[in-house]
Formats: structure tokens, C-alpha cells, sequence
């Protein structure tokens, strides 16, 4: 995978749905990079249960019926990306605010207390995860097929506990770049350039 990308770019599905569902997402990078378990932390502090997201698009200025993000990774690239569910009359307002509080988190050194609780979050979550045998199965049997190196649960969650406040800040900034940016769009609209226009970002070295 060779990345080319050096603007912000849109993708509109036109449908009459009563929602407007939005992706906005980011390139990362491939499943064996070592920066995949600090991603998942940054992850679980901004959009995983009741993150950043949820808090401040759903519950203080409810602008969505869901809101969460999610990172995937593949062979030689990945994603990391904002999914929403917003009514059709505010979706400029909605993809605005995710953008801002994305912003925000570039700015605003993560807290202990928000560490502590992702980190809970995922140790909680990975070990539940494979309490059946056959899922536990399913944990090992993935990365012996897909990935470079195996780790057990309880490893993958000694890396999570390592991740450090610095590591989150320098790879939501190796990430979050405008140029890097992408808006999928399904609802009732006909103009993808409105949705361009709302796609601009400070840039975060600055």
C-alpha cells in the first residue's frame, strides 16, 4: 500500500432514510504494527462505551441516536474511524462537533482518570471476551493465521497497561491529519461539495 491522499475527500450515498448516517475516518496502519495497542487505548478514551463521543455528541448536545468509533487494521494499512447516527436536519452540525471534539483531544493532554478507565475498559472487555472455549479458540486461531506474533489475552492486556499518556499524544497526532481525512455520507442529500466545506481541521502541529 503506497498512501496517496493529500486532501480531505467525501463520499455521498443518496437514500431517503429518516437518519443520516456519517463515517468519518482516518488511515492508520497494518495489524502487525507495534502502535496498534496504544491506538486501541487512544480508541477506548474517544469512542468505545461512554468515551468522549458519547458524552459530548449524544448525552450533552444530543446530536446522535449512536456515536462510536472503531480502528481496523489489515495487512499493509488500516482505519480509524467516527460513526454516527444524526437527524437529517443537523448532520452539519453533528460532522462540525465530532470534528471539534477530535480537535479537542489533539489539544488537551489526556487525564489519568480517563487512562485508568480505558485501560479498565479493555482489560475488562478482552478478558470477557474469551471466557468460552471456543472464543478463546477463536482469539488465538486469528493471530496464528493473520498476525506476525501470538499473544494471550493476558499479554495483549500487559501491552495495553504499558501505554503511556506521551504514547496516546503522539500517535492521535501522527493520525489525525486533515489531509488524511475522509466523510462518508448516506442520506437524503444531493450536493457532496456542502460536506466538503465542512472538512477543515487545523492543522495539529499547530
Amino acid at each position: 500500500y503506497e498512501e496517496s491522499q493529500q486532501e480531505p475527500r467525501v463520499f455521498l450515498e443518496t437514500d431517503q432514510t429518516e437518519q443520516a448516517h456519517i463515517c468519518l475516518a482516518f488511515k492508520t496502519f497494518d495489524r502487525d504494527d507495534p502502535r496498534r495497542i496504544t491506538l486501541d487505548v487512544m480508541n477506548a478514551i474517544l469512542g468505545e462505551g461512554y468515551g468522549w463521543l458519547f458524552e459530548k455528541i449524544r448525552d450533552e448536545q444530543g446530536l446522535a441516536y449512536y456515536v462510536f468509533s472503531a480502528n481496523q487494521e489489515y495487512l499493509d494499512t488500516g482505519a480509524w474511524f467516527v460513526r454516527a447516527g444524526v437527524d437529517v436536519q443537523r448532520v452539519d452540525v453533528a460532522i462540525r462537533e465530532i470534528l471539534n471534539e477530535v480537535q479537542r483531544f489533539l489539544k488537551q493532554k489526556v487525564s489519568r482518570k480517563d487512562l485508568s478507565r480505558a485501560k479498565a475498559y479493555l482489560r475488562g472487555h478482552t478478558l470477557l471476551s474469551v471466557e468460552r472455549s471456543n472464543d478463546l479458540a477463536g482469539w488465538y486461531g486469528f493471530q496464528e493465521l493473520l498476525e506476525d506474533e501470538v499473544l494471550s489475552p493476558e499479554e495483549y492486556c500487559a501491552r495495553v497497561d504499558q501505554v503511556t499518556r506521551a504514547d496516546i499524544a503522539k500517535i492521535a497526532h501522527e493520525i489525525i491529519q486533515p489531509r488524511r481525512l475522509n466523510l462518508g455520507v448516506l442520506g437524503p442529500y444531493q450536493q457532496k461539495a456542502k460536506f466538503a466545506k465542512l472538512l477543515e481541521m487545523e492543522n495539529p502541529s499547530s
